[in-house]
């Protein structure tokens, strides 16, 4: 897994859904779009979501990413901005459980499992829940560049 810091949380990605990751690119915000995204970016030629990952999480406001983690989601790519790269670490399964029936319904689409890494909270993402399908419509919508 990869591991970030979004906000006051860990989040982990696994290194399987990884483009790469890079510093910010410029972005242009995109009128109608959900509040998670923080705009669009020009990566490697294409046009892609920037999801501000604290945001996801409910954080009202947040510094400014200092790096970008792509993902592939299905044949797209989706930018995750966060506040650091913490680096690529193991993830036993003592350490990640299942998300506890009362949290369940607290993103589902988007926190597959819970955990703990150095007594700090770790939220392993759903990469193919962040955008969804109806969404990428409107992001498919011609957004000046």
């Amino acid at each position: 897994m990869l591991i970030a810091r979004c906000g006051q949380v860990l989040c982990a990605v696994p290194v399987s859904a990884i483009a790469e990751v890079m510093r910010p690119m410029e972005m242009r915000i995109l009128a109608g779009a959900p509040s998670f995204i923080a705009g669009v970016s020009v990566i490697r030629g294409q046009a892609v979501p920037v999801l501000i990952v604290a945001h996801l999480l409910g954080a009202s406001t947040g510094s400014p990413a200092s790096r970008f983690i792509t993902l592939r989601v299905g044949d797209r790519l989706v930018a995750l901005g966060v506040d650091a790269v913490i680096g690529f670490r193991w993830l036993d399964q003592d350490d990640v459980t299942q998300v506890p029936p009362l949290l369940s319904q607290a993103h589902p689409e988007l926190i597959e499992q819970l955990g703990r890494l150095d007594d700090e909270l770790v939220v392993v993402l759903r990469s193919a829940g962040l955008i969804a399908d109806g969404q990428w419509s409107l992001l498919a919508q011609d957004a000046p560049l």
